[in-house]
């Protein structure tokens, strides 16, 4: 495989994971960013540069130590125990990722067609359990596939909304103590890396240079920043009045015809099941992959388990349970980049 193909597929593959149904819908924005007005931007930035370090950090250290597994990249960065903790507390974050997805595509069939919360997660579960069927090198050739529709859709939506509308850009909100947004970048930064993290670990034994390893987070960070920015300055736009919703953008984009309207739904969905599918097969060959009981029936549970999670509304999951796991994120970006440092060839 070549060495260009590597860097698309490592980019297409970290955007896949990592802009995820709270970035594309607008809720993390919104909760991570935007509230802190001004500051929305250097946040995104800083996020931006974070994800470059630790992805570059991951990709290098497997790649000067032959490892190939994310089991293996813990073991070797924290130790048994260490590790160990650093692992249940990943497959645990991987688990609410994959049902904040499905929860996702509740509240876009409830805020888009009105209907029961649950009706939207079983179909989207249903698509995913298909995609399980698949092994790591389907994962990426959908991942592939869906990128680029989800890079220039949401860029040019974002900018779309931007200059359709002429409400003040950054409004203040008041109550947001304005420091915490340097906090808040490295926290959502830190807990969308987990699922990265494992998934390029996988893909690691195809990369032979530093270069290509840089190149390919670095793309792939840098299109996940270009894509929050475009989308934060839309959001910025409409931000008084679709700060409350489930789907922030989609409520937004309900004001500029069905074309629009449509054309989001279509990048949405892609981003949440490119996001379900990558943390769902992360979590099963972290954890479920590893009994012996029939392949299909413990996807099957693990499917039935994440419909009943993704219940719980995901605007609660986004903002109550996503920043507990940033502080696992963290320590694992933190050991990541220190061992990159001290045991550098």
């Amino acid at each position: 495989m070549s060495d260009r193909k590597i860097i698309f597929e490592i980019a297409a593959v970290y955007t896949a994971v990592i802009i995820g149904a709270g970035f594309a819908t607008g809720r993390e924005l919104i909760s991570f960013f935007l509230r802190y007005d001004k500051f929305a931007i250097p946040g995104l930035l800083l996020s931006g540069a974070l994800m470059v370090l630790v992805g570059f950090a991951t990709l290098e250290i497997c790649r000067t130590k032959k490892i190939t597994s994310f089991d293996g990249l813990l073991n070797y960065v924290a130790g048994r125990y260490v590790g160990g903790l650093i692992k249940f507390g990943a497959a645990a974050f991987l688990f609410v990722v994959f049902a904040a997805m499905l929860s996702a595509t509740g509240a876009l069939g409830a805020q888009l067609f009105g209907l029961p919360s649950f009706a939207g997660s079983l179909g989207m579960v249903i698509l995913c359990f298909a995609a399980f069927s698949f092994d790591l090198r389907g994962l990426v050739r959908i991942n592939t596939i869906l990128a680029p529709v989800m890079i220039v859709g949401s860029i040019a939506l974002g900018l779309y909304a931007y200059f359709a509308d002429t409400v003040n850009v950054f409004a203040s909100t008041g109550s947001i103590v304005q420091y915490n947004w340097a906090i808040s970048a490295v926290l959502y930064a830190s807990y969308n890396m987990v699922a990265a993290i494992s998934i390029l670990s996988a893909m690691s034994h195809s990369i032979r240079t530093s270069k290509t390893a840089f190149l390919g987070t670095f793309l792939g960070s840098g299109a996940v920043t270009l894509i929050a920015l475009s989308l934060a300055l839309g959001l910025s736009r409409g931000f008084d009045v679709v700060q409350t919703y489930q789907i922030p953008f989609l409520r937004l984009v309900e004001d500029y015809g069905n074309i629009v309207q449509w054309s989001y739904v279509a990048v949405l969905a892609a981003a949440v099941y490119t996001t379900a599918i990558s943390n769902g097969y992360c979590f099963y060959t972290s954890t479920l992959g590893k009994l012996s009981a029939p392949s299909w029936i413990l996807k099957a549970g693990m499917c039935v388990a994440a419909f009943v999670f993704s219940q719980i509304e995901f605007t609660r999951i986004v903002e109550s349970i996503y920043p507990a796991f940033g502080l696992v994120g963290l320590l694992l970006a933190a050991i990541l980049v220190i061992t990159l440092v001290a045991r550098a060839d």
